[in-house]
């Protein structure tokens, strides 16, 4: 039965669906002429309407593209040969063969020897997130590769250490553009990257809201801010102080949220640095959930339990001697009184001095953020990848805190992203012994793999080299590009070469792929069947769509869905899923919503979805944390010897320290995304190709001439670790030591003949030759790669 998402119109056939490219999940018409996917356009009668990017457009060429893998395959050459030697096998062989093996490694050194991976949210494999995680949980290895530590979980999941608890996702809210009065957009460039916003941003522009913007770029948003603060790469986390400390200094702060809401009026011991609670000094008490403040009446400490009615008046500002159970009288001071010490150096002029912003522009943002409340926030990868991530994260959700804005309505509002679906995680597999065994928890306990069980590249390579703390042995890769998108392509590349076996699930044979021992068509999206929604991001509503296939699989490609349940019923997990029936496993995740998989099919467009928002959540219960309040002070962090405050520290004196002259490399490289293309992905479409044919940098237009480049020009771009090759783009939107180029440069687009580029050579314009993973976040494992030290050369 055909559903109502079919329309006939002019012998057109035309497919409400949407396009699962990236998260933004935007809403669509597939167009298919005599049985041929021919065009995309935008569902202009959804009520999640936008206008749709060029990657969108492109779908057609996605499925019909040249380079498609048609045919699962199997090395032949040993790995380092120029060419793998691939040959045709059929599914049951590579099936067979990839369940015997990942039970072998299973049985001879643990489930934790074989690692699974999958590509981020900027691809459509993205969608099976929760059921690569079931197999694997189900597999018992705690080891899932990632890029999270260097994309998006410092907002996601980091912001929990401000708002939440560890492993809360989303404990920072959502920005609400449609009721804001300002917008602060912090190293996010939604033209480029998130459609959604893109437009809501836009709108609220048009509803009055101010917009302030901190980049180091004059992107398309800055062009259009109230503010642009145009910070220094990698001082974000000094500027963030430099905010707090205005706030703070001038009273611009919400005082009565602060009071009552965070744990500003919470007393620390001076001795240890640890919040004082119950059990140091109530005799006998083993609880550690009560806190203490000074009352401002009596002026002694009283305690306070977490998410209790507020109905004590504390002192904010601070600091007393307290009497321990054990006899001890230690001095203590509020989390109030230490937070303005850890920011009294950041004046406004020592803020310019490090940030380069102006100190009247400093404090003319503070106050267009405090005059025009409520505001909301947004940051992403721009903040994400440089040794302080988490701590500017935490400096700018401080700042936020200190606004009295969050959830309220027009602030940042806790609300879901995603529809309720019950989505297949498959946690209750994961035994205590099991996540035990996650490689990077030992070294990042609060970071990506104490909150989502995720392992950063460079270690799961160092487990395949060193055997440190023990083996990786196998691999099952979704659709990532490990070697392309992480840092130092060629150590990457080195060390999966040595693994034992290795499965790479692709459209593409990317760089990751050629270091395979079998590679497994995927279908892509417009293929496959799924349950998905259209993002909005904002009001506790969302459109819930069965996504129609708008094309018959190319060649032999499969679902990936399909390979899971596959691979599932060989290593003996049928009926944890759903005794292989996948519409069965449909049916499961739209229990919660009440919606039965037939009638999804049958909704023209979707169902949409709409569940009540409440805002200022906090005032019933407080906040679900250690301290019942927004946590200014983390004892969290105290307790694995990390700054329970914000803080910063300078990127550029550990270089120097480190040897990095300045005189050598007087640049500082930063990377941007493209709107043509997701990541590595998508260079080998024409259309999008035709748009950014070359890769490039952007250097600063008089700094160019004066040294003797010019727009076009042939040039090197070099750090310590590496050189590549580019081109010169001249433009006045970046600073004089400032250039900036992009990722993903591998593909060839021969219907153009334009080439592919190598990206282990200095011929290459591969940027991730020029970083290492030597200079990190110790809280989340993030890698240093905004603000590096540069230089360019003219070839």
């Amino acid at each position: 039965m055909r559903s109502k998402n079919h329309m006939q119109n002019q012998g057109a056939h035309k497919i409400r669906t949407y396009c699962a490219q990236c998260y933004n999940n935007c809403p669509v018409v597939a167009v298919c002429q005599n049985g041929e996917f021919q065009k995309v356009l935008p569902d202009k009668d959804h009520p999640f309407f936008r206008p749709l990017c060029p990657k969108g457009h492109a779908g057609p060429e996605m499925v019909s593209s040249s380079q498609r893998i048609l045919h699962p395959l199997k090395r032949t050459r040993p790995k380092g040969s120029n060419d793998p030697g691939w040959v045709r096998i059929s599914w049951q062989e590579a099936l067979q063969t990839i369940s015997q093996k990942m039970k072998e490694i299973k049985e001879q050194s643990g489930p934790e020897a074989f690692a699974f991976s999958q590509t981020n949210v900027s691809s459509p494999i993205w969608e099976i997130t929760s059921f690569v995680r079931r197999l694997a949980n189900l597999f018992g290895t705690p080891n899932h590769m990632t890029t999270t530590h260097i994309c998006n979980w410092h907002r996601d999941n980091g912001s929990a250490l401000t708002f939440g608890k560890p492993g809360d996702d989303f404990a920072a809210g959502w920005p609400d553009f449609k009721n804001t009065k300002s917008i602060l957009i912090w190293g996010h460039n939604p033209k480029n990257t998130f459609n959604v916003f893109n437009r809501q941003i836009n709108q609220a522009r048009k509803n009055k809201a101010k917009l302030i913007v901190v980049d180091p770029r004059r992107t398309e948003i800055a062009k259009k801010a109230d503010l642009w603060l145009q910070v220094k790469p990698g001082a974000d986390g000094a500027l963030a102080l430099g905010m707090i400390h205005l706030m703070l200094n001038k009273g611009l702060y919400d005082e009565k949220f602060v009071r009552n809401w965070t744990n500003a009026p919470l007393l620390v011991r001076c001795d240890t640095g640890d919040l004082l609670s119950s059990s140091q000094v109530e005799s006998g008490s083993d609880a550690h959930d009560s806190y203490y403040g000074i009352n401002t009446t009596t002026q002694m400490p009283i305690s306070l339990k977490p998410g209790s009615a507020k109905d004590k008046e504390f002192i904010l500002e601070g600091k007393t001697t307290v009497l321990l159970a054990d006899g001890q009288t230690v001095a203590v001071k509020t989390v109030f009184k230490l937070l303005k010490e850890a920011v009294a150096s950041y004046s406004p002029e020592y803020t310019e001095q490090v940030t380069g912003i102006p100190a009247k522009m400093l404090d003319q943002a503070v106050r267009m953020i405090t005059e025009n409340s409520p505001a909301c926030w947004y940051s992403f990868n721009g903040v994400e990848q440089n040794l302080n991530a988490t701590q500017t994260n935490r400096g700018i959700c401080t700042f936020y805190a200190l606004t009295g804005d969050y959830d309220k309505k027009g602030g940042n509002v806790l609300s879901s992203p995603v529809p309720p679906l019950a989505f297949p995680f498959g946690f209750e597999f994961i035994t205590p012994q099991m996540f035990g065994k996650n490689l990077a928890l030992k070294k990042h306990p609060l970071g990506p793999a104490g909150t989502i069980m995720a392992v950063p590249p460079y270690l799961i390579c160092r487990a395949i080299e060193k055997g440190d703390p023990y083996k990786i042995r196998g691999l099952m890769v979704f659709g990532a590009n490990t070697v392309s998108a992480n840092p130092h392509s060629k150590i990457t590349a080195n060390a999966l070469a040595k693994l034992e076996f290795h499965v790479q699930v692709e459209h593409f044979l990317s760089p990751t792929a050629q270091l395979a021992d079998i590679v497994l068509p995927a279908a892509s999206f417009w293929e496959s069947g799924r349950i998905g929604y259209t993002m909005n991001f904002s009001g506790n509503q969302w459109s819930l769509q069965w996504r129609e296939p708008v094309a018959d699989p190319r060649g032999e490609s499969k679902d990936e869905l399909w390979i899971i349940f596959q691979l599932a019923e060989r290593l003996g997990f049928t009926e944890q899923f759903w005794g292989g029936d996948i519409e069965a496993a449909f049916e499961s995740m739209l229990e919660p919503t009440g919606i039965r998989l037939d009638e999804l099919r049958r909704a023209d467009g979707g169902v949409f979805l709409k569940r009540p928002l409440a805002y200022q959540k906090y005032l019933e219960n407080g906040f679900k944390n250690l301290t019942g309040r927004v946590e200014l002070f983390s004892q969290h962090l105290k307790n694995i010897h990390q700054s329970p405050l914000p803080e910063w520290n300078d990127p550029q004196v550990i270089f120097r320290q480190a040897g990095i002259a300045q005189d050598n490399y007087p640049f500082l490289l930063i990377n941007a995304k493209l709107r043509e293309y997701c990541q590595s992905q998508h260079r080998g479409l024409p259309s999008l190709r035709k748009r950014k044919p070359h890769p490039y940098v952007e250097i600063n237009k008089a700094k160019a001439l004066s040294q003797g480049i010019a727009d076009g020009d042939s040039v090197t771009l070099e750090t310590v670790n590496g050189r590549i090759t580019t081109t010169a783009k001249l433009t006045e939107d970046v600073a004089p030591n400032v250039v900036c180029t992009q990722h993903g440069w591998w593909q060839s687009c021969p219907e153009l003949g334009l080439p592919g580029h190598d990206i282990y050579s200095a011929k290459g314009a591969n940027v991730n030759l020029l970083y290492k993973s030597d200079y990190l976040d110790p809280i989340s494992g993030s890698i240093h790669m905004r603000g590096f030290p540069c230089n360019i050369t003219k070839n």
